[in-house]
Order: structure tokens, then sequence, then C-alpha cells
């Protein structure tokens, strides 16, 4: 019993790794011909929910690791520019958003694949015991210090990414604003002019409530979270709600220019803030 799993998961290992490679080298020869797109993000960006969209509207079939490319493929991937990316779509968030829906996925999700070993990223150990709040700071001076997952920080990320001329950007506060207008939007970038209705039916397929409905069973709305699932909350502005002090502090250092740069903050006033001043706008 225990040798045919093993045979089945090195086969599927085995055959993982060929496609890995044919694929590659299709992407490097014919990519542009082929009319490849790179969707990249920096990881819990958004990027899964905008493929979606984007598969269903433009009628893409999937991107899988067990096949050969075909034309129009969209890959998600979490990658710096590099040749290799011909055409890219390049999805930004508020990294503070980012960086919670990270910790969560990390720390809950993801235990499914740790089993019961706690989640270690350097000096950092979880410990459901702690104060969630004093938990997320030592996480995140792990993270941004030294990132393992992936290994480069939002900064360089952000920095490199908008240095390029093969790229669109989106973001996800954008498409969380008016889902309709920025799909469009992209396909218009991939060459595409599908349907209004076209569009529309993408958004309401891809709604967070049929996401989850279809992910786990149970249906729910932006904002109503469950940190074991992979669409944990869909809401902007969340980091407000785990956000201290010292984690304001921790943040700025490493990643405040970023704020600025993504035009998420105009000045470094947030960090002293209190959160209803940052509600407000004030």
């Amino acid at each position: 019993m225990k040798s045919g799993i093993w045979k089945r998961l090195t086969a599927t290992s085995l055959s993982n790794r060929y496609y890995q490679v044919t694929n590659g080298a299709i992407n490097a020869m014919f990519g542009r011909h082929l009319g490849i797109t790179h969707l990249v993000e920096y990881p819990r960006c958004g990027g899964t929910w905008i493929r979606h969209l984007l598969q269903d509207a433009l009628g893409i079939r999937q991107y899988a690791y067990d096949r050969r490319l075909s034309k129009d493929t969209i890959i998600q991937c979490h990658k710096l520019p590099s040749w290799m990316i011909r055409r890219a779509i390049v999805v930004f968030r508020d990294p503070r958003d980012a960086m919670v829906s990270f910790y969560h996925k990390q720390v809950h999700y993801d235990q499914k694949f740790r089993g019961q070993r706690p989640l270690a990223i350097g000096t950092y150990r979880h410990d459901p015991q702690r104060d969630l709040q004093d938990d997320f700071v030592l996480f995140l001076k792990a993270q941004l210090a030294a990132p393992e997952h992936p290994r480069f920080s939002f900064r360089e990320f952000a920095t490199r990414w908008l240095a390029q001329d093969n790229a669109c950007y989106a973001k996800y506060e954008d498409f969380k604003t008016d889902p309709v207008e920025q799909l469009g939007r992209l396909a218009e970038f991939l060459g595409w002019t599908p349907p209004h209705e076209e569009l529309e039916k993408a958004v309401e397929k891809n709604s967070f409530a049929n996401r989850t409905r279809r992910r786990s069973g149970t249906l729910r709305t932006p904002g109503q979270s469950d940190n074991h699932q992979f669409e944990r909350k869909g809401i902007v502005g969340d980091w407000q709600n785990l956000f201290n002090q010292q984690a304001r502090q921790v943040f700025a250092e490493f990643e405040g220019e970023t704020l600025l740069t993504l035009g998420y903050e105009s000045d470094h006033q947030w960090v002293d803030a209190f959160p209803e001043d940052i509600a407000n706008g004030s």
C-alpha cells in the first residue's frame, strides 16, 4: 500500500517536472507568439481571483503543471522580472493588507501541509497562546527582515516591476471598486474585446460569495472571515484590525516607502495615527 502511494507520488512528480522543463522551453522560444501572459503578484494580492476573472471572461483554459502550454495561457506566479516573462500583468495590493492575509494563510490555512508543526520563519515560532497582535508583530519582523517565500521583499517586487515596459498594472482595491471596468481594461491589454455581458458574468461567477460557496460549501460575504479557507475575508483595509503601534513601526521601517510609491499613503503620518483617524481619513 505504502509503495503504491509512493509510486504514484513519484510518477506525478516526474511528470510535473517534465512539463515544467518543456513548458519553460516553449515559453522561452514561442511565448510571445503564443500570447503567453504571466500574472505576477506578491503573495496574497488577489492574483488568483483576477486570474479566474480573466480566464472566465476570455474563455481561456486554466494553466496546469501536468500539460503543455497552449495559446493565450495565463500563468500566475510570484516572480521578479526576467527575460522569461515577455508580457506581464502585475497585481498590487496595499502591502499591509497583503501581509495580514499572508500571516493568516501561513498560520492557519497552510497548517494542513505542516501537520502538527507550528509555523516557523527565522526566529519566529507561532504560539497560539500568544496575544494575536503580539504574535503578528513577531511574524512581521521575521518575514520583512529575511523573506523566505518569496525570497524578496514587497519593496523590491514593486520597484523592479514598475521599471518594466512590458507590463500592465492592476490594483486589488480597484477591482473591488469596479471589477467590470478593470477586467475590461486588462482584457484590452491582452488584445481581447469581450462583450460587456461576458465581463459581468465572469465577475458574478467569481464574486467572494460564489467562490467561497464553491470551494468550501459555505457561502460567505466580504467581511465574514474564515482563517482556514483560501478566500479568507475579501475586504480592503483589514490591516487596521491587526496592526498595533509596534506593527506599524516595524512595517514602516521596511516597507514605508513602498506605501508611498504605490500611492497607498501620501506621507508617514499613518504610523502614529489611531485606527479611527485612518478610517475617517484624518
